[in-house]
């Protein structure tokens, strides 16, 4: 089951985590590592790799979600 958090500010930890990460070039905080873009998301899902989260800018939403139904079915 996916959960939607919409997040507003980006004092919040996650988005500093991940944008520290992508400075570095490294992993996130967790040992994550960040995918950039759609056809990594995609990838992704058709590989079976585990997926911890998905961020997104929310005029992006309805794409990605699409993406992800097509990808699952």
């Amino acid at each position: 089951m996916h959960r939607l958090e919409i997040l507003s500010s980006s004092a919040n930890p996650l988005i500093q985590d991940v944008r520290r990460a992508m400075e570095r070039g490294g992993l996130t905080s967790r040992g994550l590592c960040i995918a950039e873009g759609f056809h990594l998301l995609a990838e992704a899902e058709r590989s079976g790799r585990a997926i911890a989260c998905v961020l997104v800018r929310e005029s992006s939403l309805p794409r990605v979600q699409e993406a992800t139904r097509a990808a699952l079915t």
